[in-house]
């Protein structure tokens, strides 16, 4: 039986391979992505956690790959395809396991093919699925866990296994830190099964501090992070003047801030509304197959298993939810997934109990058939539906690339300075540097890069990186900073600042637009004008407190009879929104406003208002009198 297990097992995991490779990046990939793909060929360091192991494994990976021509780009991406093909694979020994545990007597034909169709459900599970067509970390740390799941069931080894098992958890730690999310239920299971692992006579505390010691032992990997930080290059860069950008100091405290993610605490937040984020964790269960007949059939999967199974794996999955609830980041999707697997394991064996419960009344041989087939028929079912939600293919990933080539091809001028408000988009550029040695005079910024308060936003890093006497350029148009900076087209997607904005001086009529908000002065339009041509009202702005919302403004034209005569709205702009700008320091706002063909020559008085579009249209302060103009229509 082991054998056609294990043939079972290679072929999920040549087909997995198949379907994952199909579909997953070719070449450079996005943020978190890029940077893997950036670390591991140079030997380099990742954000934190560092993530020391996968690194390392990586460095191996791409640099044997690459004896056979395949990039590291897409090396790194199929590491991620093997380890996800691989996880699938071995959910067919490990399910098989977890079955003889419950003691369902299923057999052993019947008990394979509940084992396969549990692995090709979680296989083809969408967040899983995904982060098998990217290089990133999740695939492997997904494999750690069911290893651990199936040496835990595996009694044929006894008591041996734990060593091997401590130091395979200790592994996993040193992969990635969530691993620590499964310690209760691993102490749990630990406790519940002393009798089996401790005979009569053995010293169990010496065991327990060996078996502490090997999951300490792994943590060493961790010593990556002191060797690689002071030498990864795009790591420290020079600014001007003697100067360097230094992202890892290299000292004790940046160590310990790096291992453990310590700049990730605050994205844990208890203050959270619930409701959202239960809203939240339903959608991303439904997306993962997760519905009323798999909570049914898990929760009789809880029944079948022993009570230390079922700690291990309710422990595990209770801790990751709670976790990924409270756990405020953008892809926080990716938390879940020890989530989903060890449902699916439940799952899997709660089919498996009901069809086993309902064979014993069986009154024929061939009713007793038919209901041990039901787990295989329910489980592959839902598992083809997973079809329908599968997630976009990344085969025909070609945008990173694209990007950098677009920023290289517009030629900057040397040693400028390169700023996004975008992670995802500036990593693939730092691949283009320091992976291929591309343009390294270049200095690439994005906003947090580091904790320093001039670095927190994208205006505050344009205005910090102004200072160093050094071309800046941002990577993209982001008309929002014109309120702070002289903005001028440069080449590409590229855009020059010239400098700071020049604060229109022209005196209002009104300047309390609101109390959290002046208007300290505006620019009339030129006085000749051609209707239907668009002119430009400046107007200075500045804020009395920091606004807590997003504000839109309406600049509009009435004629001497108090007629309106056009109006012009604009919406803040992602880059830079009122809710970001800062106390006391005056912005200019420039407002283009088409002039009606049929206007005439005269006097006109232009107004100013603001307003909300959060909850609906909501006004903001009143609208105030900037003063009036004189139009001289032109033909």
């Amino acid at each position: 039986m082991r054998s056609r297990t294990a043939l079972v097992s290679i072929a999920l995991f040549l087909g997995f391979l198949l379907l994952y490779g199909a579909m997953s990046a070719p070449g450079l990939d996005w943020g978190d992505a890029a940077e893997a793909q950036l670390a591991a060929w140079t030997a380099g360091l990742s954000h934190p956690t560092g993530y020391p192991l996968f690194l390392m494994l990586g460095w191996v990976w791409t640099h044997a790959l690459a004896v056979f021509g395949v990039p590291p780009t897409r090396a790194m991406t199929l590491f991620s395809v093997t380890t996800g093909a691989a996880t699938v694979a071995f959910m067919v020994p490990m399910m098989r396991a977890g079955l003889r545990r419950a003691n369902l007597h299923l057999g052993e034909g019947w008990s394979l093919a509940a084992a396969a169709a549990t692995a090709l459900f979680f296989g083809l599970s969408h967040t899983f699925w995904s982060q098998a067509l990217l290089a990133e970390v999740y695939t492997l740390h997904a494999l750690f866990l069911v290893l651990l799941l199936w040496g835990l069931w595996s009694e044929e080894w006894g008591p041996r296994r734990l060593p091997w098992l401590a130091l395979l958890y200790g592994v996993a730690l040193s992969h990635h830190r969530s691993a620590v999310l499964w310690l209760p239920g691993l102490l749990l299971w630990v406790w519940l099964e002393r009798r089996a692992l401790f005979p009569p006579g053995a010293n169990p505390t010496r065991q327990i501090l060996g078996w502490v010691g090997l999951v300490m032992l792994p943590q060493l990997a961790y010593l990556y992070v002191a060797w690689r930080g002071p030498v990864t290059p795009y790591l420290h860069q020079p600014l001007g003047d003697g100067q360097t950008l230094n992202l890892y100091d290299g000292s004790l405290r940046a160590f310990l801030t790096h291992v453990t993610g310590s700049v990730f605490a605050s994205d844990l937040r208890l203050e959270q509304a619930l409701a959202e984020r239960l809203r939240m964790v339903y959608a991303l269960a439904r997306a993962n197959g997760v519905g009323l007949s798999t909570f049914t059939f898990a929760g009789l999967g809880l029944v079948g298993l022993r009570w230390s199974d079922r700690l291990l794996l309710m422990g595990g999955m209770l801790a990751t939810l709670l976790f990924g609830t409270l756990y405020a980041i953008g892809d926080v999707e990716v938390q879940f997934i020890p989530a989903w697997l060890g449902l699916a394991v439940l799952f899997g064996v709660g089919t498996a109990w009901f069809a086993r419960t309902l064979a014993e009344k069986a009154v024929s041989p061939s009713q007793r058939r038919l209901m041990l087939v039901l787990p295989v028929l329910v489980l592959a079912a839902l598992a083809v539906r997973q079809l329908t939600n599968a997630p976009p293919s990344r085969a025909t990933l070609d945008e990173p690339r694209r990007l950098v080539n677009e920023i290289l091809e517009a030629n900057p001028p040397p040693n400028a300075i390169l700023v996004t408000n975008d992670r995802d988009e500036m990593v693939p550029f730092w691949y283009a540097q320091f992976a291929e040695g591309q343009r390294r005079d270049l200095l690439g910024l994005l906003p947090l890069i580091t904790p320093a308060p001039e670095h927190r936003t994208v205006s505050e890093l344009v205005g910090w990186a102004l200072q160093w006497g050094r071309p800046v350029l941002l990577t993209k148009p982001m008309p929002g900073l014109a309120l702070q900076y002289d903005l001028e087209p440069y080449a590409g997607p590229l855009v020059a600042v010239r400098g700071r904005a020049a604060i229109p001086g022209e005196p209002v009529a009104q300047s309390d637009l609101a109390p959290e908000l002046s208007v300290v002065g505006w620019e009339p339009p030129v006085a000749q004008v051609t209707g239907g041509k668009t002119v430009t009202v400046s107007v200075g702005l500045e804020a009395n407190v920091p606004l807590d919302r997003d504000l839109s403004f309406s600049l509009q034209l009435f004629g001497e009879d108090g007629t309106g005569v056009t109006q012009q709205d604009v919406s803040p702009d992602p880059s830079f929104p009122s809710s970001a700008w800062p106390v006391g320091e005056p912005l200019r706002l420039g407002i283009p406003v088409t002039i009606p063909a049929d206007i005439a020559s005269g006097s006109y008085e232009w107004r100013l208002s603001a307003y909300t579009l959060e909850n609906g249209f909501t006004a903001f302060g009143q609208q105030v009198v900037l003063g009036r103009s004189t139009l001289e229509a032109q033909p």
